[in-house]
């Protein structure tokens, strides 16, 4: 091979190389600027659950929000993880991806979700076992949000409480978190993107 040719294709494997690390940093800033706001707007629901049941998880101090967001930002990853495994759309970037595919009608490529609903109807699926893979999904979400909020929360000095019964406080919490994520900002992502894919070019 020339140097040239060598050299030439060195600069484009590199420039390649650069565009896919630069790509993957917007990436993740979207995904952890997200979580963020998952954690926004989880962390009232979340201090409302802990002081009616006289728990001492958070402190309501909001600073209890970077924990928050590393929850949802690990427990997305592995949502994602499942969705690639198992061909599905249930994470933030599968959805995206779901709204990308198309079908035929009158032999025109058009959108195959074309509102909140047709997502939802799209992620679940058909049959009550699709249905259950998508509860057993969240229920994964879910554990894998509490394993991070219990390393990241460290176990009251002052009023020690049985490792049992913090667990369980720590799992209720993070099913509160990701509930609410799921049932406000993830549709409004969905309707905010299909939004933005319909805008005229």
């Amino acid at each position: 091979m020339p140097k040239t040719g060598f050299f030439t294709g060195v600069v484009t494997a590199g420039a390649a190389l650069v565009v896919l690390v630069f790509a993957g940093l917007v990436l993740l800033m979207l995904f952890a600027i997200y979580a963020w706001i998952a954690a926004v707007i989880a962390f009232v629901p979340v201090i409302y659950v802990e002081a009616k049941r006289y728990w001492v998880i958070t402190h309501e101090n909001p600073a209890f929000i970077v924990p928050l967001q590393l929850g949802f930002l690990i427990s997305g990853a592995a949502a994602f993880t499942l969705d690639l495994i198992f061909k599905t759309h249930v994470s933030v970037p599968a959805m995206i991806d779901a709204l990308e595919l198309t079908h035929y009608v009158a032999a025109r490529p058009q959108p195959l979700i074309e509102s909140v609903l047709d997502y939802y109807a799209f992620a679940l699926g058909p049959t009550p076992w699709t249905w259950l893979r998508y509860v057993g999904f969240h229920v994964a979400i879910v554990l894998v949000f509490a394993g991070v909020l219990r390393r990241v929360t460290p176990d009251e000095e002052r009023e020690p409480e049985p490792p049992m019964k913090r667990n369980l406080q720590v799992l209720v919490l993070s099913a509160v978190a990701v509930g609410t994520s799921a049932v406000t900002l993830f549709p409004l992502t969905i309707w905010a993107i299909i939004a933005l894919r319909n805008l005229p070019n």
